[in-house]
């Protein structure tokens, strides 16, 4: 899939940014801009954080 970086703008604006894994209202663990262990790696878990730099990399490897 080809996302623009205007496509990535409107995730990051809408999910918002998480350094701390939380449990989203549906139950999930959730952590950077809206990841979950459903995309793949890294698996998230309670006590998991990323960086926004890494938050980065795991959002352009999600929409990939």
């Amino acid at each position: 899939m080809n996302i623009t970086e205007e496509g990535l703008a409107l995730i990051r604006q809408f999910e918002g940014f998480r350094e701390t894994a939380y449990l989203c209202p549906g139950g999930k663990w959730t952590v950077g801009y809206g990841h979950t262990s459903d995309a793949g790696q890294p698996m998230v878990e309670r006590g998991v954080s990323l960086t926004r730099e890494q938050a980065e990399q795991v959002l352009r490897a999600d929409v990939e």
